[in-house]
C-alpha cells in the first residue's frame, strides 16, 4: 500500500476530497457513487479506478516503487483492481468486501 494510502481530490463542478482509504477498490466504489450521484463524468467504477491509480502516481511524484508505465489497458493490467468483486479490504482499517 502507498504512503498515505489512497486519497483522492475530485476536481470541476462538484469538488470533493475523499480521505485516504487502504482499500483503492472501496475508493473507487465510494468515488463511483459520487460521481454517478452527481451527475459527473467518468462515473463508472473502472474510470474512478483508473483516476484514482493515476491520482496516486501523481500524488507520489511517480516513484518507481509505486508507479510504472504501462501501454496495457488498465483492467488487464490491474485485473484484481478491476474486478471488485473480489475487494477483501485490509487487514489494517478494517474494510472487508465480499
Amino acid at each position: 500500500m502507498p504512503p498515505g494510502q489512497f486519497p483522492y481530490q475530485q476536481e470541476g463542478a462538484k469538488p470533493h476530497y475523499f480521505k485516504g482509504d487502504c482499500d483503492i477498490i472501496s475508493q473507487a466504489m465510494k468515488v463511483s457513487d459520487y460521481r454517478k450521484a452527481n451527475d459527473l463524468p467518468r462515473s463508472k467504477y473502472e474510470e474512478a479506478l483508473e483516476d484514482i491509480d493515476l491520482y496516486t502516481c501523481q500524488r507520489l511524484g511517480g516513484h518507481t516503487r509505486w508507479c510504472h508505465d504501462d501501454d496495457r489497458p488498465f483492467a488487464t493490467a490491474q485485473p484484481v483492481a478491476a474486478n471488485k468483486t473480489k475487494a477483501k479490504g485490509c487487514s489494517t482499517c478494517g474494510h472487508h468486501h465480499e
